[in-house]
């Protein structure tokens, strides 16, 4: 399973530029869905939140279930990220992430 994460983290640059794309052409706000993506030889679970002037912000699964560490070494991320938009504050929480009430209080 870890080859096809990291095979799969391969494509992480085309799905950037995708969504980017399409947020900027369409003026609006999108999260994507999560992705894997490698960061100084490790993999992370991310996901993306694209905006429509091309930035992109980037929110790390911050508890990774018991699977993804042995099956896919995935690596845990540091910290929620509040992103201020024109329409709302948004925060991403990823998967397992939702089973610890403490993020979002």
């Amino acid at each position: 399973m870890k080859d096809m994460v990291f095979e799969l983290a391969g494509y992480a640059d085309r799905y950037i530029d995708m969504f980017t794309t399409y947020s900027k052409r369409h003026g609006l706000y999108i999260i994507g869905g999560v992705t894997p993506i490698i960061r100084d030889g490790k993999i992370y679970n991310v996901s993306h939140l694209f905006t429509p002037m091309g930035n992109v912000y980037t929110q790390d699964k911050l508890h990774i279930t018991p699977s993804e560490r042995s099956n896919g070494d995935i690596e845990p991320g540091h910290g929620i990220k509040i992103f201020d938009t024109p329409l709302a504050r948004i925060a991403i929480q990823i998967c397992y992430d939702i089973e610890f009430p403490e993020i979002a209080r």
